[in-house]
């Protein structure tokens, strides 16, 4: 990782630091809300109308097969979870997995 940021060494100083380029970024490009509005009801209207199942199942053997897909030694970056917390798990997380998916 790197440890100076635009002349910042202190930790608190580049998340400082970020934060203030991430609300400018977030905030420079003004919008009419009533455009936002209508564009929200046009998504939410697009979604309810939609002609996906609503009994769709994720079995075991997806899940177990989009995990062997995965690349090893792989971390998520921000809760230190590993693409090996998958690969060599039992089966049965992967059931578990498919029971949430499925749900969901």
């Amino acid at each position: 990782m790197c440890s100076v940021i635009d002349g910042l060494t202190h930790s608190d100083d580049i998340a400082e630091c970020f934060a203030d380029k991430y609300r400018e970024l977030y905030t420079s490009v003004t919008y009419d809300t009533a455009d936002m509005q209508l564009i929200r009801d046009k998504l939410i209207k697009s979604v309810c109308n939609c002609d996906v199942e609503s009994n769709i199942v994720v079995t075991m053997d997806d899940v177990l097969l989009a995990i062997s897909h995965l690349k090893a030694d792989k971390c998520d970056g921000n809760s230190e979870l590993y693409s090996n917390h998958f690969l060599y798990a039992c089966n049965e997380l992967a059931l578990h997995i498919s029971f949430l998916l499925s749900a969901c």
